[in-house]
């Protein structure tokens, strides 16, 4: 499984981002995914990494980026390459992506 673009060193906008990633990378992962039976955060660790943003920011980003828009398109590429709709509002400086599936039922 591919891992999500939003769970990358490179997007960090604060310490919940930053956990995040830890939590998600290759030498912890593994212990994170027996222990919640997950491979991708939930809604309660989101809000709870949201959180932590807010409150303890640090934009890891800017070492790879030279601003935000920036950050925002490749972001969006990240998406659309692993097959997500993606539009971006610039002057809010937000991303919103969806993934639909289609199943069969027999």
């Amino acid at each position: 499984m591919q891992k999500s673009p939003d769970l990358k060193f490179k997007y960090v906008k604060g310490l919940g981002d930053f956990i995040a990633c830890i939590l998600h990378s290759k030498p912890v992962g593994w212990l994170t995914k027996f222990i919640t039976g997950r491979d991708k955060p939930c809604m309660q660790c989101n809000r709870r990494r949201e959180a932590l943003n807010i409150l303890i920011p640090f934009r890891m980003w800017k070492w790879f980026f030279k601003d935000e828009d920036d950050l925002l398109s490749n972001l969006a590429a990240e998406y659309r390459a692993s097959d997500y709709k993606v539009s971006i509002d610039y002057e809010k400086k937000m991303i919103s992506f969806s993934k639909a599936y289609i199943t069969h039922n027999k």
